[in-house]
């Protein structure tokens, strides 16, 4: 499985959710631009927008990661593009 390399976040230009993507870089070139409106419910991924801390994260190779804890799995990457 492809390792992540790179991740930033950028504006998401329609209204409601958290207003950001994830911009998420694959180790075999494949970039993806991940909505975060599925986690809006997410008491972790709230706090995260309530302290401005979502526009932080940072990747291990295997998982997107924020400070606190909060993480994302490429796993839960693959089935939030899937709408799973």
């Amino acid at each position: 499985m492809a390792k992540i390399k790179y991740v930033a976040t950028c504006a998401d230009p329609e209204a409601g959710g958290f207003g950001t993507f994830l911009d998420i870089h694959f180790d075999n070139g494949q970039i993806l631009l991940l909505s975060l409106k599925a986690k809006q419910e997410n008491p972790a991924f709230v706090k995260l927008y309530q302290r401005g801390e979502l526009n932080r994260p940072k990747t291990d190779g295997e998982s997107v990661y924020w400070e606190d804890g909060t993480r994302l799995s490429i796993p839960e990457i693959i089935e939030m593009v899937r709408g799973i």
